[in-house]
């Protein structure tokens, strides 16, 4: 794997060890708690944004990001056009 460029050197080689001595197990976990922050940086982003949505509004946003516009107005035909 390629260092980021916002990553220093040593904390980049810490941060490849410590993955390596992950189980797999604790693999999956670290990636599905990334996955969650993500998520909830992006709900935040989005409610920033739109003060005035309420949560399915949010969560349709999020939808919306996650599937792109056209699997979103396939999956969703019937809600409203939700902006990000």
């Amino acid at each position: 794997m390629k260092r980021p460029l916002d990553t220093s050197p040593e904390i980049w080689e810490r941060t490849v060890q410590n993955w390596r001595r992950m189980s797999g197990p604790e693999k999956v976990e670290s990636a599905r708690r990334l996955g969650r922050a993500t998520i909830e940086l992006l709900m935040s982003g989005i409610r920033a944004r739109h003060p005035l949505y309420d949560e399915e509004d949010v969560h349709l946003a999020v939808m919306r990001r996650v599937l792109g516009d056209e699997l979103y107005k396939a999956v969703f035909p019937h809600k409203p056009d939700i902006k990000l």
